[in-house]
């Protein structure tokens, strides 16, 4: 169960998580007896294992009449939920595309509940069930993800200002989860036996940040710790109470940072695919795995973990004629990724389905509502579109149209806003 929109550095995801049940934002049994086996500093594991990944068919979800579109994440269903330059949206295979009256929409669980914020009000928190719409509270912050049976977690001002990780249920309203002496934190994802997970900044001396989890029956919150560096944090989580994030390795050098998975005390270094860079958004009940990571040549490219492996999600894709760039955000039971990607420099929701799953269902989502195919381009970067642009920068499409913690942490990670998306450029 997930979140995040923006990631990464931020949030991941900033910000940095989806799925079903990842906030970072943000899973499953499958990977935690194999991660947990190997060593914690693992630095790299880049073997492309085509012949154990699915291949897949793309979806080009379009932008619904509007500038751009994210896909934040999808539930074991096959629904999808994110937002445009024109609101939030649910995409159903069955019934087609529904706005909502949301302005983003980050978190579906399997009853189709769907997290985010209000078109409204303020920024405030809400959650939509079937056309009902609940403010969670009247105060700037976001819901980033909702579990199956209803409790609600994301981030508030409503606690003395600075932004706090909650948690909410429909009995006892929403809980302030508190910060480890920092300034702002925010609860990312969720899963269905209520344990939270996320990140909170902690005092200078120990850092910029940590990943944390929190469990609801015992109400204690315990920091995840880090690949070595002073920063980490956690995006998603699935019922088997694997996390996945990412964090500094180096607490000399900002730059490298390292995709995670933490389970049952133990945080591994997922790698990455010969660059310095990783980040994990999204986990499913299966341990499949989704980020990002750059090559050896500064590349960012899609990727999938899965039993301990690091696969190019390019190389599994039959067909894909139209997308510059991929950046996977969650992943479903059924191995189905969404998440978003530039066509011509605009930002556009994408749907991956493994062949395997049967065609009716891709079909269907395949005939693209209203699609607005007027290339935008990056203001003020010129052409960033090229192969040789990628290998420089970073590139985060995710406008943040709500106040929230992951702009800080994109800002203090080295990131800058341009046009629609968030760039940082990296050392070759």
């Amino acid at each position: 169960m997930k979140t995040l929109s923006f990631l990464l550095l931020a949030v991941v995801f900033a910000g940095c998580g989806g799925n079903q049940g990842s906030s970072p934002p943000m899973a499953t049994t499958l990977s935690s007896n194999q991660f947990s086996n190997q060593s914690s500093n693992q630095s790299s594991n880049q073997s492309l294992n085509n012949g154990f990944a699915a291949q897949y068919s793309i979806t080009d979800l379009g932008t619904f009449g509007g500038a751009y579109s994210f896909a934040s994440n999808i539930n074991n269903a096959g629904k999808v939920v994110g937002y445009t330059s024109r609101g939030a949206f649910i995409l159903d295979k069955n019934k087609g595309i529904q706005e909502l009256p949301l302005i983003e929409a980050f978190g579906i669980n399997n009853r189709g509940q769907v997290v985010g914020t209000d078109i409204a009000g303020p920024f405030n928190p809400v959650l939509w069930d079937k056309g009902d719409l609940t403010v969670l509270i009247g105060s700037n912050g976001r819901a980033n993800d909702v579990n199956d049976p209803g409790q609600v977690v994301g981030f508030t001002s409503a606690f003395g200002g600075n932004a706090h990780p909650y948690y909410w249920d429909n009995k006892s309203g929403i809980l302030d989860l508190g910060i480890f002496g920092g300034t702002d934190g925010e609860a990312t994802a969720i899963n269905n036996s209520d344990y939270v997970v996320g990140w909170t900044d902690v005092p200078e001396p120990e850092g910029d940040g940590v990943a944390f989890i929190w469990d609801k029956k015992s109400g204690i919150k315990n920091k995840l710790g880090t690949l070595g560096g002073d920063w980490s944090a956690a995006f998603d989580i699935n019922n088997s109470g694997t996390v996945v994030g990412i964090s500094r390795i180096n607490p000399n050098d900002p730059e490298p940072a390292h995709a995670f998975v933490w389970d049952k005390g133990i945080m591994t270094d997922l790698g990455t695919m010969g660059g310095i860079y990783s980040d994990a958004s999204g986990i499913n009940d299966r341990g499949q795995i989704v980020g990002i990571s750059f090559d050896s040549n500064g590349v960012v490219k899609p990727v999938i973990w899965e039993g301990g492996q690091i696969t190019d999600l390019n190389t599994l894709i039959v067909g894909n004629p139209v997308f510059d760039f991929l950046f996977p955000r969650a992943i479903n039971n059924a191995g189905q990724i969404v998440g978003d990607g530039l066509i011509g420099g605009e930002a556009h929701a994408f749907l991956l389905t493994p062949l395997a799953i049967t065609e009716s269902s891709s079909e269907v989502l395949s005939s693209r509502m209203i699609l607005n195919s007027s290339p935008s381009g990056l203001d003020g970067l010129g052409s960033i579109k090229g192969q040789e642009q990628l290998s420089q920068y970073l590139i985060l499409p995710s406008p943040p149209q709500s106040p929230h913690p992951p702009t800080l942490l994109l800002l203090r990670s080295g990131f800058m806003r341009i046009g629609g998306v968030w760039v940082k450029k990296f050392k070759k």
